[in-house]
C-alpha cells in the first residue's frame, strides 16, 4: 500500500548477491508474498537490477516492445516505471490495468501511444477515450457552446498532445479507429474488441468504475489513468473513490494489473514541483 492507502501493484526489494541468484533460480519460490500480476523491482546497492513480475506460478521478465510508427515516430519507456506500464499495456490476457502517479508521468501518454499502435496493427478495431466531466474549474460539458462532438473536443486534448496534431485525431474519428466518449454516455454499451482508456480516473465514482469495467465485450481491455490527487470533488475521495475500490477488489485477480508511478518525465521542474508539493496535498 501507499501512502494513500491505495494497492500500488509493485514491491520495491533490496537483495543480497545471494537472493538474486535465488530469485533467478527458483522463480517459482514467491518469497516476496506478490499477489498475482504484481510486480517485483529489484534492486541490489540500492540501483534497480531487475524488474519481474508474479504470473501467479512464477516470476517472469517483462515483455515490452518499443513503438515505431508514422504517427508517433519512435517511442520508447525513458525508465524502469514506464517499462513496467508499457509491458503490462502489452499484454492483452491482463484485462483491467491502472496507472495512477504524478503528471508526467506517462499514466496517460503511453496508454495512447501503445493502444492507438494496437489499433494501427489490427490487434483492436478501436481505441475508445472516455472520461468524466470533471475538471479543476468545475465547468460542465453543458456550459460549454455548441453540439456534443464540439463540446466533447475540449477533452480531446490529451490525445492531441499525444500525436501532435488534431489532424490525426480526425483521420482516426473518420476511419472509426478512434472513439471520444463522455463517462455519461457509457450506460448499455457494449465495446468489443476495442482498447478502452478511462483518463482522468480520480474523478470517478466506485458505481462509475462497476459501469465501466462491465462495457467490455470480448477482445476488450480496458485501462484507466488518473491522479488520485488531481480530484476536483469531494464526491469522488475517501470511501466513494472508484480507483481506490478497482484496486482493492481486484488485487491479486488474473485479469488485473496496475502500477504507481513516481518519476515525471515533463520536466525538471514538473519533477521538483511534484515532489515539493506533494506533501501539501496530504493535508
Amino acid at each position: 500500500m501507499g501512502e494513500d492507502g491505495i494497492y500500488k501493484g509493485y514491491k520495491e526489494v533490496n537483495v543480497t548477491s545471494e537472493q538474486l541468484a535465488r530469485l533467478y533460480e527458483k522463480p517459482e519460490e514467491n518469497i516476496f508474498d506478490l499477489y498475482t500480476n504484481e510486480y517485483l523491482i529489484v534492486k541490489l546497492d540500492g540501483k534497480v537490477e531487475d524488474k519481474l513480475r508474479w504470473n501467479g506460478d512464477k516470476l517472469v521478465k517483462l515483455k515490452y516492445k518499443n513503438v515505431n510508427n508514422q504517427f508517433f515516430g519512435k517511442v520508447k519507456p525513458l525508465n524502469y516505471e514506464q517499462e513496467i506500464i508499457v509491458d503490462l499495456i502489452e499484454n492483452n490476457n491482463i484485462t483491467v490495468k491502472s496507472f495512477t502517479g504524478i503528471p508526467g508521468s506517462g499514466k496517460t501518454f503511453l496508454p495512447i501511444v501503445v493502444g492507438i499502435d494496437k489499433v494501427l496493427k489490427g490487434e483492436f478495431s478501436k481505441f475508445v477515450y472516455c472520461r468524466n466531466n470533471v475538471d479543476s474549474g468545475h465547468q460542465t460539458i453543458g456550459s460549454i457552446p455548441g453540439d456534443l462532438d464540439t463540446k466533447l473536443a475540449v477533452w480531446e486534448y490529451p490525445l492531441i498532445d499525444s500525436v501532435g496534431d488534431r489532424i490525426i485525431v480526425d483521420k482516426l474519428k473518420s476511419e472509426n479507429k478512434l472513439e471520444v466518449v463522455h463517462l455519461g454516455f457509457t450506460q448499455g454499451r457494449t465495446w468489443n474488441n476495442s482498447f478502452i482508456l478511462v483518463d482522468e480516473s480520480a474523478h470517478l465514482s466506485r458505481k462509475h468504475v462497476y459501469n465501466l469495467c462491465t462495457r467490455l465485450g470480448y477482445g476488450s481491455i480496458i485501462v484507466f489513468a488518473g491522479d488520485i490527487y488531481q480530484n476536483y470533488s469531494s464526491k469522488y475521495q475517501n470511501g466513494n473513490s472508484g480507483i481506490k475500490f478497482l484496486h482493492e477488489k481486484m488485487k491479486g485477480n488474473s485479469l488485473f494489473g496496475c502500477m504507481k508511478l513516481k518519476i515525471s518525465e515533463r520536466s525538471k521542474t514538473a519533477q521538483i514541483c511534484a515532489d515539493l508539493l506533494f506533501e501539501g496535498l496530504l493535508d
